[in-house]
């Protein structure tokens, strides 16, 4: 009886063995089908035609979000930045709001109410150099950032006798942008430091498009050696440019926030456009996020316009713990009624309503970051 059960027993696990080996090759066999299935099913996502050194610096300059974005200084950021809204500061920071700035201690140190009695008293745009100084400004470093959009070829219609805004002429009659690097160049040159170059970058032509941004002297970092330096590579590199579009700021605020966090110091970004930027929310978010960095953002308006959007940046973008953008229309302090100022008081005009907050800026930022910078 017992070698019976035996055998018995010996027989069920027997057909329990082969009923768990067919189960196994059953799912084996479902697992292989649905595999397939899904390889014929998956969608395959084809990267835009964009040039290879350029795809990286994509998604980590435009869009950015917390881990593709540059890495923030760890003495600013608090939190994820948004779409509006900065990421809060510290207590010590909000309350130090840059309501101060509109009263701007330039205008103070030089004893006039407004940047017109201020044009009448300063002489030159190394007097101007000298009054920042005396209202806070101790150091600076620039980076320029060159619109090579197409619409450069038209936008100088009225304001540039019809040429394009990048015309580079043998004969002496400089362009929208020449003038600008020149002068800006010339009044912050006694505040910059022998320990950078002065990083310059274009924007908007056919190799980058609206996702990146490339240096005017080729290299990496972009660092020319001074402001000569500077206008020699521009007027090399400008002729053989192609210029295309559209237009964003976004990805040369996100480089120029890299450069301020490599080097963790106060920074001026000079962008020189023509026009409205046609990605309005990346650049929207760059300039916020830029809050949180040691960076003063100047937009230089050149050609015929509109420049509603900058004004909107300038005056009413939400949220930012202080007024980091300013912008300024170059060509409208050359209307006919300043016709018969001269070329240097011109010059003087512009420099000093590009400026004006500089100052102050600089002194806020100090005040925050203590001797970070």
């Amino acid at each position: 009886m017992a070698e019976i059960l035996k055998k018995q027993k010996l027989e069920e696990d027997s057909k329990n063995f082969v009923g768990q080996a067919e189960e196994k090759k059953h799912q084996q066999q479902i697992f292989t089908q649905n595999t397939e299935s899904n390889k014929k099913d998956e969608k395959i996502i084809v990267l835009p035609p964009h040039p290879p050194e350029y795809q990286q610096q994509q998604q980590k300059q435009i869009y950015p979000d917390q881990k593709q974005n540059p890495q923030a200084p760890q003495f600013l950021l608090r939190s994820t930045f948004t779409d509006d809204s900065t990421s809060s500061l510290d207590t010590t920071v909000t309350t130090l709001r840059f309501s101060s700035i509109r009263q701007s201690s330039l205008l103070s140190v030089v004893g006039v109410t407004s940047t017109q009695e201020m044009l009448l008293k300063l002489q030159s745009l190394e007097a101007l150099s000298e009054a920042m100084r005396k209202a806070g400004l101790e150091s600076s470093n620039l980076i320029f950032g060159i619109d090579y959009t197409a619409s450069n070829k038209y936008q100088g219609e009225r304001s540039f006798n019809g040429r394009s805004l990048h015309s580079v002429d043998d004969k002496g009659i400089e362009n929208p942008y020449q003038q600008v690097i020149k002068i800006m160049g010339r009044t912050l040159a006694p505040f910059a430091g022998t320990q950078y170059g002065i990083p310059a970058f274009g924007f908007g032509d056919a190799s980058t498009g609206d996702w990146s941004v490339f240096s005017l002297n080729g290299t990496t970092e972009g660092e020319c050696n001074d402001l000569d330096d500077v206008l020699r590579i521009y007027n090399q590199v400008t002729p053989k440019v192609d210029l295309s579009g559209p237009t964003n700021f976004a990805p040369l605020i996100y480089r120029s926030m890299e450069i301020c966090y490599a080097r963790k110091d106060y920074h001026i970004l000079v962008i020189i456009a023509d026009g409205q930027v046609t990605n309005e929310r990346a650049t929207r978010k760059a300039i916020v996020a830029a809050c949180q960095y040691p960076l003063s953002i100047i937009v230089v308006g050149v050609g015929d316009g509109p420049w509603d959007m900058m004004k909107v940046f300038d005056e009413s973008l939400p949220k930012r713990p202080w007024d980091n953008f300013h912008f300024v229309e170059f060509h409208s302090l050359f209307t006919d009624e300043n016709m018969n100022q001269q070329s240097s008081s011109k010059e003087l005009s512009f420099a000093i309503n590009s400026l004006l907050e500089i100052p102050d800026q600089a002194k806020f930022l100090l005040k925050c970051l203590g001797n970070i910078f």
